[in-house]
C-alpha cells in the first residue's frame, strides 16, 4: 500500500485507514477478548466502501480488473 500512497495513486488518508483496519483485523484475530465499539466501526464502513470504490476504478482503468465485480 505504501508505494501507491507514495507514488500519488491514493490519497494518503486511504493509507492511514488501510493501515489502521490492518492493525485492527490483526487485533481482532490475535487478541484475547478484543471489542470495537459502534462508535468507531460505523464511520469505518463509508469510508472502506469509498476505498473500494477507488480501487475497483484503478484496477479498471489500468486494466487490471478483468470481471464485473
Amino acid at each position: 500500500m505504501g508505494e501507491f500512497v507514495k507514488t500519488g495513486i491514493f490519497d494518503k488518508d486511504y493509507g492511514k485507514l488501510f493501515s489502521d483496519l490492518f492493525d485492527w483485523r490483526q487485533e481482532g484475530d490475535y487478541s484475547d477478548f478484543v471489542s470495537f465499539d459502534k462508535d468507531l466501526t460505523m464511520p469505518l464502513i463509508g469510508k472502506s466502501e469509498e476505498f473500494i470504490t477507488l480501487i475497483k476504478a484503478f484496477l479498471k482503468s489500468n486494466e487490471m480488473l478483468t470481471k464485473s465485480v
